[in-house]
């Protein structure tokens, strides 16, 4: 690679640091598709940070986990 090697160790300092900083913040806002977010929302699982988000893909999962009934090719929740 053409990075020299005190390049890459700035880079990868500023990335622990950056992860370090959100994951010890009071509040995260991200996007779930996002791996840099799902690696930040996962540190902050591990310190018992948990805050309770809304996404459409909860939605998604409600649908998959409850009772659904096929009609004219979709599903419908039961509620």
């Amino acid at each position: 690679m053409g990075m020299p090697m005190n390049e890459r160790g700035k880079i990868i300092l500023e990335f622990l640091t950056d992860l370090f900083i959100e994951a010890n913040a009071d509040l995260h806002a991200g996007t779930l598709t996002s791996n840099w977010c799902r690696l930040v929302d996962e540190m902050r699982l591990v310190l018992g940070k948990f805050s309770p988000y809304y996404t459409p893909e909860n939605e998604y999962i409600l649908a998959m986990t409850q009772k659904s009934k096929r009609f004219s090719g979709r599903y419908f929740l039961y509620r």
